[in-house]
């Protein structure tokens, strides 16, 4: 038997996509030969396809983790193509080193042997990075159709339940999130803003303030949800005015609203930067100060707030439902609802993600930013106060902070509507 054989029973499309890897070597087989060799071991290498050398003698990958790192190669390398969702090497197609291409996602194993950092791989079990992608846009579908975001309020270890706060047109509400022996549990990690980098983890390390995402079926009524995965982590969500913004070393210095302290904020190539278009940060402003029931010219700094926001046009692709919609637009995308305004029947918001929104939102450049402008920025939580390393940043947030209540009392983290409308910091799973 192949060395390679002994991944047959694993799922490999899981192993290539998400970089965790458990490897079986038939222990208990073993246990019962005393005389029986014991197994290889192995050096293993799982990323994403960077570059091949032209003569073959290598391929470098990019990890999970993001260190690069060179695979050598020889010709005994045996190179199998797994094809998506597939659990067994025995259907898996033969290929050769001049089929692979940068982007493909590959699990290197070579043996270790003393004296030698890095041995020619012996096998290399690949997935197209088409396939990939096929598999990333199913997930991602999957979890749009199925899953919910929102803030822990509390967990029961005993019961295996989590309630989340989540927000909606009608104010917060809470959802029980039933888990099992069958839930799986990932967390992110403190240093990266990358799904792809989040951790298997367990109940117990969800704690209330946590931010969550959960992939599974309501019940009928609504109020509960039965959890085939979650993805929990814990951020710090801030909001401010750029004092200034250093585009060379990416890199931007604002004003945070509550602390009224500075803080310097790095961008890097995983941050997510959006801008909100008028009419979309006009239509959150309107939830954060009330819901739909507020309306245009309801009374305080929302209703400013509101009689300056532009209207969405009629038309388009941001709605779904029946005519008329929360700002009286008519047309198909992001919303459901039924007729009437911001404050008739049917309220037009009634499943609004606004996550979904952000997703839709024009990306920006950081040379697009001034001094003066306002942000809602999310980071991992670090030691340093001063300094944040951002996973999103979202622009043209103006119309929100001026609807949140005078002196942030009613302020989720630093951000209002930042904190408590959407999960920023929580990317969508892939």
């Amino acid at each position: 038997m192949s060395a390679s054989c002994h991944l047959s029973s694993r799922n490999l499309c899981s192993i290539l996509l998400s970089g965790s890897l458990m490897l079986g070597l038939g222990a208990a087989a073993f246990a019962q030969q005393e005389a029986a060799p014991k197994p290889p071991a192995y050096n293993k290498v799982i990323g994403e396809v960077t570059s091949i050398d032209p003569s073959g003698s290598k391929m470098s990958v990019k990890q999970d983790g993001g260190v690069v790192i060179d695979v050598p190669l020889d010709a005994n390398t045996s190179f199998m193509l797994v094809p998506p969702g597939e659990k067994d090497l025995r259907k898996a197609t033969r290929i050769e080193l001049k089929d692979l291409v940068t982007g493909d996602r590959v699990y290197a194993r070579s043996r270790k042997v003393e004296g030698q950092d890095q041995t020619p791989a012996v096998s290399v079990i690949v997935m197209s990075r088409n396939d990939v992608a096929q598999q990333q846009a199913k997930s991602r579908e999957d979890w749009q159709k199925r899953g919910l975001a929102g803030k822990v309020a509390a967990v029961d270890p005993a019961a295996k339940t989590i309630t989340i706060t989540l927000q909606t047109a009608a104010g917060p509400k809470p959802l029980v999130v039933d888990t099992d022996d069958k839930t799986t549990f990932r967390r992110y990690s403190p240093d990266s803003v990358k799904f792809a980098d989040a951790k298997p983890s367990q109940l117990a390390e969800i704690a209330p303030g946590n931010n969550l995402r959960v992939l599974g079926d309501k019940s009928e009524d609504g109020a509960r949800i039965h959890a085939e995965q979650i993805v929990s982590g814990s951020f710090r969500n801030i909001a401010g005015t750029i004092v200034s913004v250093d585009a060379a070393n990416h890199q931007i210095k604002l004003n945070d609203l509550i602390t009224k302290k500075p803080v310097t904020v790095t961008v890097n190539d995983d941050t997510n930067l959006r801008k909100l278009a008028p009419w979309m940060a006009g239509m959150i402003a309107r939830l954060q100060s009330g819901g739909a029931a507020a309306g245009p010219g309801a009374p305080g700094a929302a209703g400013a707030a509101n009689a300056s926001v532009p209207q969405r046009p009629a038309g388009g692709g941001q709605w779904q439902g029946g005519s008329g919609g929360a700002a009286g637009g008519q047309g198909g995308g992001q919303w459901q609802g039924g007729q009437g305004g911001a404050g008739g029947p049917g309220g037009g918001m009634g499943r609004m993600d606004p996550n979904q929104m952000l997703d839709r939102a024009p990306h920006f450049e950081l040379a697009d930013l001034k001094p003066g402008d306002a942000l809602v920025i999310s980071s991992s939580n670090g030691s340093d106060p001063s300094r944040a390393t951002a996973i999103t940043v979202v622009a043209g947030v103006e119309p929100i902070l001026a609807a949140a209540p005078a002196g942030g009392a009613n302020r989720q983290s630093s951000a209002g509507a930042g904190g408590g409308m959407w999960n920023l910091d929580m990317a969508m799973p892939q």
